[in-house]
């Protein structure tokens, strides 16, 4: 079966399909559910992607990069206009680099990257994020209220991240904006050709910035991960190139105040689980249970986007080599024939952290889900000890940005 011979279920679903507006922008997953069960693979015209939603079909499609490229992974949801690409290019060729590559390329940045980036030196970190999570509680502890978006979870992970960088927390904000609009710029929705054009020159600036921080490092080496990255080469393996390490580092900026950032935030949403967040309460030995099923019910990464590198059938459907697939992460988490009663928040869930696939699967699985995990588990212990009366403020409206990959909520208000 082709594209044009779709079944009038299919139809209904691709037409339906829009994750920019509501009802889906507040809630995607009542639509995932009816593509599993009436089509769990379809083409929608709008995005120009073939949205795939069942857990089997997503693994596949994931544990296969020799079928399914990863190289436009991160492209634009919509073509950049002219002028934007251009000032583009005033920089480096690639805004992110090891995850839009395919091996043999990807396997020589991963093992370069994980030679420097792994969980000994994450375990160096706890302390720290312990200190940095205290820090940002203190500014709002006695004003009985927050919002812990913008308070909490927007702070934390970059703020971690600039300290294993060694960059100066004194450019923290700029760059977290620039990060912003990189998300926005790629896979928002009605950004005027004026933004655009001024997201652009921000993304160039930030490249030169890191790469003179690059330099520095290579001039004179301090006590931090960047020095490492710029000094450091894999025996049997090339070193780094500057634009490669600028290029890793944007990756690491834009996923400690995006991905890890946004699912902070998902994380405490979940807030709305009472009797779920009592019985965490009453026993935090049961954090990191708490955090694979946040995880697993709110991942930060709604779907990747991979490529087919030749004719492939899924599920009977006829695709042809160079289609455009959005694996949906989020719908496979949910997929009920892997998670009995998916829609149900339980943190007694067992082996979640082996089976859901919010921090992707293969060859690409997250990098810093370790890392993401540390910082979970501390930012929730603190709020829980510092505000044992901590709840959601009633009658709160949920808002989120609209985004293809992405599920960010705009702000949580809890009180205590």
């Amino acid at each position: 079966m082709r594209a044009d011979t779709f079944t009038k279920q299919d139809t209904d679903i691709a037409s339906e399909y829009n994750p920019f507006i509501p009802p889906q922008l507040d809630n995607p997953y009542p639509i995932y559910a009816r593509a599993r069960k009436e089509a769990p693979v379809f083409y929608n015209t709008m995005l120009d992607l073939w949205i795939v939603t069942s857990y089997d079909d997503i693994s596949h499609i994931l544990k296969n990069p020799a079928y399914f490229s990863s190289i436009h992974n991160f492209d634009p949801a919509y073509p950049l206009p002219p002028e934007v690409v251009e000032i583009l290019k005033q920089g480096y060729s690639k805004i992110f680099t090891m995850v839009v590559s395919d091996p043999p390329e990807h396997t020589r940045l991963r093992k370069q990257l994980q030679s420097v980036f792994n969980e000994k030196k994450f375990a160096t970190m706890e302390l720290r994020i312990k200190e940095i999570s205290n820090e940002l509680v203190d500014k709002f502890w006695h004003d009985g209220q927050a919002d812990l978006v913008t308070q909490y979870s927007k702070l934390l992970p970059l703020t971690v991240m600039f300290d294993l960088m060694g960059l100066p927390r004194t450019d923290m904000n700029i760059i977290k904006q620039t990060c912003d609009e990189i998300s926005i710029l790629l896979w928002g929705q009605s950004v005027s050709l004026e933004n655009q054009i001024a997201y652009a020159h921000n993304i160039v600036a930030l490249q030169h910035y890191l790469a003179a921080q690059v330099e520095e490092r290579r001039a004179a080496p301090r006590d931090d991960m960047l020095s490492e990255l710029a000094n450091t080469c894999v025996e049997g393996q090339m070193p780094l190139t500057t634009s490669e390490i600028v290029n890793l580092v944007t990756t690491l900026l834009f996923a400690s105040n995006g991905t890890i950032t946004y699912w902070l935030s998902n994380a405490l949403m979940l807030l709305n689980h009472p009797a779920e967040l009592q019985i965490l309460r009453e026993d935090l030995s049961l954090v990191d249970k708490y955090i694979e099923e946040t995880i697993r019910m709110e991942p930060p990464i709604q779907g990747l986007i991979r490529t087919a590198k030749q004719d492939v059938k899924i599920r009977g459907i006829e695709i042809p080599a160079g289609a455009r697939f959005q694996v949906m992460i989020a719908s496979a988490n949910r997929d009920e024939t892997h998670f009995p009663d998916p829609d149900r928040f339980d943190i007694h869930r067992e082996k979640l952290a082996y089976k859901h696939l919010g921090f992707g699967q293969g060859i690409h699985r997250c990098i810093g889900s370790y890392l993401a995990k540390v910082q979970g588990r501390i930012a929730i212990q603190v709020l829980l000890q510092r505000l044992p009366n901590l709840r959601r403020k009633q009658n709160q409206l949920l808002e989120f940005e609209p985004n293809l990959i992405f599920r960010i909520l705009k702000g949580l208000i809890v009180e205590w």
